[in-house]
């Protein structure tokens, strides 16, 4: 299975709106942030071209958000 990272999730009005209603439901965050993350069953591996022009289509020129060292990461 290939995993690739995708793009935000929401925008930064959006995720400030969430970490206020957290906050005010007792909830302590640090840092927010939502991104896609795709995933693609394959009968055989991509080739690197492939595999570029598959995140090409799937990230629509967007940048892909990176998980930093350290952070929690919860798949939804």
């Amino acid at each position: 299975m290939l995993s690739i990272p995708g793009q935000s999730a929401l925008s930064p009005f959006r995720l400030r709106k969430l970490a206020n209603r957290l906050q005010k439901a007792g909830i302590d965050v640090g840092t927010l942030g939502a991104a896609f993350v795709y995933f693609a069953e394959l009968e055989k591996p991509l080739a690197a071209d492939g595999k570029r022009k598959l995140e090409n289509l799937l990230l629509s020129g967007e940048k892909a958000v990176a998980q930093q060292p350290g952070e929690r990461l919860q798949i939804v």
